[in-house]
């Protein structure tokens, strides 16, 4: 399936990272220097980054081609429809739903989870639900195996940037295969984005 250009440029990104910090030649009996673990460990932060970038840029296309294709159709999207049906009990929480005109309250909800978008600091499963979800993409209907890897990918990235001296059980060739597995969903992700972003054509 072709990918988009924001996917492409992505995975560009990805490739630079994996020449820059992992090793050209994996050892066969799993012993690193080093300074290969810590370029390990920025590898496996600055990946994490990029898929965040990735995943927060394209959520945040689809609200405002959403939005778009309201005012210019009067129709709501499938993609709209979710976002007021998750985001509204948050915005309206002490007011209660309906004191406000459609028009006020799709500005508000999409502002809301563009700013929570915005404040958003990871990839693990409950911020891609918190991302996901409101735009119609249920995490829960994803490959639950690729989800898995990313949560661990990114529980583990955690621990790398905010411990010192962590280097026990980092393998570069291992990171490099989850990786490779996090790219192979994020490709099937990036097609249900297109998906939904075709529908405003």
């Amino acid at each position: 399936m072709p990918s988009s250009k924001e996917y492409d440029e992505f995975h560009c990104a990805c490739t630079r990272l994996r020449t820059s910090l992992l090793p050209k030649e994996f050892s066969e009996t799993g012993v690193y220097s080093e300074g290969e673990i810590d370029a390990t460990r920025g590898f496996a932060v600055l990946f994490c980054a990029e898929v965040e970038y990735f995943i927060e840029r394209q959520a945040e296309r689809v609200v405002s081609r959403a939005m778009e294709s309201w005012k210019a159709k009067g129709n709501p999207s499938r993609s709209l429809l979710a976002l007021v049906a998750t985001i509204a009990p948050l915005v309206y929480k002490d007011r209660g739903i309906g004191v406000d005109k459609v028009e006020t309250t799709l500005h508000k909800c999409t502002k809301y989870y563009v700013d929570r978008l915005n404040n958003n600091h990871g990839v693990r499963r409950a911020h891609l639900a918190n991302i996901l979800n409101p735009i119609d993409i249920q995490v829960d209907l994803l490959d639950q195996v690729w989800i898995s890897t990313l949560d661990s990918f990114a529980h583990d990235r955690g621990r790398y940037a905010h411990g010192t001296g962590i280097t026990a059980g980092i393998d570069p060739y291992a990171k490099l295969s989850d990786a490779l597995l996090i790219l192979e969903g994020l490709v099937e992700l990036d097609q249900k984005f297109a998906d939904i972003l075709d529908g405003f054509a």
